[in-house]
């Protein structure tokens, strides 16, 4: 391992957030835990589950888009004009959220959530 790896801690504020928001308002969804760089783990959230039903991911983990501020990164139901890659990063729980429950059929502007 290199020198510095071992101090690295990944802040699960948001996807813990994220998780809590799908169980509240009932969203199917998986977790995974699965092998990222050099052996550290990226935590995964799948909508609504794996395989070819999924619809959407949000992953967080050493060399994920804003991972170094605790902050999502996203690949499926990605506004087309936010934008154009696979995957979009640097978003927190809520962002991500509303995408899916609006997707799972929630009306979710000026949603208590």
């Amino acid at each position: 391992m290199q020198a510095g790896l071992s101090e690295i801690s990944i802040d699960l504020t948001e996807f813990n957030k994220l998780k809590k928001l799908l169980i509240k308002h009932e969203i199917p969804f998986e977790e995974r835990t699965i092998d990222g760089i050099k052996g550290y783990e990226h935590h995964q959230i799948i909508y609504p589950c794996d395989g070819e039903q999924r619809k959407s991911d949000a992953v967080i983990g050493l060399g994920t888009y804003g991972y170094q501020h605790g902050l999502l990164e996203q690949m499926g139901l990605i506004p087309q004009d936010e934008c154009l890659d696979d995957v979009q990063g640097w978003l927190d729980a809520e962002t991500i959220f509303k995408r899916w429950a609006e997707d799972f059929g929630f009306f979710v502007k000026g949603m208590d959530i």
